[in-house]
């Protein structure tokens, strides 16, 4: 059974946590998670906010809409999910 001094180490290490989150939602949004394509036709860039900051698009993918999509899709799935 835990004993008083216990408990307060408990309640101390959720306040850290409490203050480590705030912390962490007040920075999300000025983070920036970025992703490319494989042969490098695309790349995408989103903020921590959610936000589309960027899409780059190769001359070269204009040609075909199918694949367009295709490697858009892509790009913006194979983005690093939030840390």
């Amino acid at each position: 059974m835990a004993g008083f001094g216990d408990l307060m180490k408990i309640m101390a290490h959720a306040k850290e946590l409490q203050a480590q989150a705030a912390q962490f939602k007040e920075e999300l949004p000025k983070m920036e998670f970025s992703s490319a394509t494989a042969n490098g036709g695309i790349s995408v860039t989103v903020g921590g906010d959610f936000t589309v900051r960027s899409i780059s698009i190769a001359p070269e993918m204009l040609n075909d809409k199918a694949f367009l999509e295709s490697e858009l899709q892509n790009a913006l799935n194979s983005l690093p999910l939030i840390p």
